[in-house]
């Protein structure tokens, strides 16, 4: 017979990442959304450059939104877990 531990703070440390990768996404989306009001405000709106640099920050700010909807999906049951950190033991 042996007794095993299986430590379950691995979910607790995946919830955390989720929430810093989350944390780290939405301070992206804000900086773009800033230069995205700087560029839409700007004379040179207008102008190809300024319609290439909409266009990019547009889809940065998209595929930030997108990778944390992702995140918040794919973490649903783990974040209900993350914060308990317990202990099991198994015997076998």
């Amino acid at each position: 017979m042996s007794i095993g531990r299986v430590d379950t703070t691995s979910a607790g440390l995946a919830a955390q990442h989720t929430r810093s990768t989350t944390a780290s996404l939405q301070g992206r989306i804000r900086v773009a959304r800033e230069q995205l009001n700087d560029w839409v405000t700007c004379v040179s709106a207008t102008t190809p450059k300024g319609q290439a640099e909409i266009r990019s920050l547009s889809a940065q700010i998209s595929a930030a939104q997108e990778q944390i909807q992702r995140l918040s999906q794919s973490s649903g049951p783990t974040a209900a877990s993350a914060g308990t950190n317990s202990r099991l033991d198994i015997w076998v």
